[in-house]
């Protein structure tokens, strides 16, 4: 297998390259830098970066810095369901979510959110090669990619704070998907899935 990492962007995110299509669809949920999608544009010459960032704050800032990518961006979250949720910020660009933490939030409103069938409709795409999720409670978007057959790889942090529904939700997920563990070690460390 020849895995890929990231070198500028989130250096903890891979996936399996040989998978990819002649023109490879990445979906990135949570980005405030774009380090990661202007490197898939360097690779990848043909590539579709699609990405998701429910924070204003950040997706002010992702659009400054990637205006002048091709991209198409979304002030959305990716939830598993559509509709309206409360998004929290917390300290960090990177640790914001739709997801109540455990920790003081300095700011909460209301996102529109999405399911990962929207993601497909709303882009008129039938496949995605790779997710990226790289959101604080990622559970609802792994639960809802189980049946859907259209995205082959999703690379994802585990973070701590969600640790307690971890080992139920990566037994539904060796369902469908082969899951690998980060060969790179830390804090950080992702899992891949490859749908099966």
């Amino acid at each position: 297998m020849s895995y890929r990492f990231f070198e500028c962007g989130d250096p903890w995110l891979f996936f399996e390259e040989d998978l990819l299509s002649e023109e490879p669809i990445f979906v990135i949920v949570g980005s405030y830098t774009g380090e990661s999608e202007r490197e898939i544009l360097g690779f990848y010459n043909k590539a579709r970066v699609i990405v998701y960032e429910a924070s204003i704050r950040n997706f002010i800032n992702l659009s400054y810095q990637t205006r002048f990518l091709s991209l198409k961006l979304y002030n959305k979250a990716v939830t598993g369901y559509d509709g309206e949720t409360t998004f929290y910020e917390y300290g960090k660009p990177s640790s914001h979510s739709h997801v109540k933490r455990k920790i003081k939030a300095f700011d909460e409103y209301s996102v529109r959110c999405v399911s990962v069938e929207t993601i497909l409709k709303e882009n008129l795409i039938d496949y995605v090669d790779v997710m990226l999720v790289t959101v604080r409670g990622p559970e609802s978007v792994l639960l809802d990619l189980l049946d859907k057959e259209e995205v082959k790889q999703v690379c994802f942090h585990w973070y701590n704070d969600f640790s307690d529904i971890r080992e139920e939700l990566r037994s539904k997920l060796e369902e469908k998907f082969e899951i690998i563990d980060s060969p790179k070690e830390g804090a950080y460390a992702c899992t891949l899935l490859i749908r099966k």
